[in-house]
């Protein structure tokens, strides 16, 4: 976890394509996305010198989520950019 979790914001990559969506993690470095609809999705964190995206060949590994329920799972943060 970021030592200051409020510092990123969390960026959903639907694998279908589909837009992203961002959501801004609480004081315990949780979040939601609202009416998440069941499907595959790679989740990552971007905060202060960070990319948005991965670089070419560095996406995350793809979560499973079952929309309703808490999906555990380990963000990564892309590579710093100088």
């Amino acid at each position: 976890g970021a030592a200051h979790p409020l510092d990123y914001v969390v960026v959903l990559m639907p694998r279908d394509g589909t837009a992203q969506r961002i959501a801004l993690p609480d004081e315990k470095g949780q979040f939601t996305f609202l009416d998440l609809a069941r499907g595959t999705y790679s989740v990552l964190a971007a905060g202060p010198n960070t990319r948005w995206m991965p670089a070419p060949g560095h996406m995350p590994p793809p979560t499973e989520v079952f929309g309703g329920t808490p999906t555990p799972l380990e963000l990564h943060v892309p590579e710093v950019s100088r």
